[in-house]
């Protein structure tokens, strides 16, 4: 795929707005596959590469809702171990959050705030394998993991200033 400017600004847009929705709910994959698609990016590519390069989105939502993970390190010790064992059996954010919210009684935005940590700790080993796939666009990844870092922080911000009741309307 030649990269002129069109395509990085349609792979940056979609990268952005992955993250910022992974940060607050997840599936921002359903945003972002689509236009590598539609950019001419191989399905099986494209989906290796999403992989790779949102996971610095999950990272961005999780510093950003940083105040909200206080006081959570024991469950996120507990969590992070079986999330990164999901990630490697193919966990999804958006059903993590789901179970978070039907498992522990804490308000939804410091749940979305484990989601974003425990997200970032499943994402992980599938990337680390897929990094050596040799199926990873690395251009497509580079341009799209500064994009999703800015959503993620982006989305995290927002989630903070949400209140749970319209977050758990957003999710739904």
């Amino acid at each position: 795929m030649v990269l002129s400017v069109f395509p990085v600004l349609a792979i940056v847009g979609a990268a952005v707005a992955a993250g910022l929705v992974n940060a607050l709910a997840g599936a921002g994959t359903l945003i972002a596959f689509p236009i590598l698609t539609m950019l001419g990016v191989p399905p099986v590519v494209a989906n290796v590469t999403l992989t790779v390069a949102l996971s610095p989105g999950y990272l961005g939502g999780a510093l950003a809702q940083r105040q909200l993970l206080s006081g959570q390190r024991k469950r996120l010790l507990t969590l992070i171990p079986v999330s990164i064992v999901g990630g490697v059996a193919g966990g999804v954010s958006v059903v993590t959050l789901a179970i978070l919210g039907l498992t522990i009684k804490e308000s939804l935005t410091r749940l979305n705030a484990v989601k974003q940590a425990l997200s970032f700790a499943m994402n992980i080993p599938a990337a680390i394998f897929f990094v050596f796939s040799g199926q990873v666009d690395w251009a497509v990844a580079a341009i799209m993991a500064v994009g999703a870092l800015a959503g993620g922080m982006l989305g995290g911000k927002l989630a903070n200033r949400i209140s749970p009741a319209v977050l758990r309307t957003v999710t739904r």
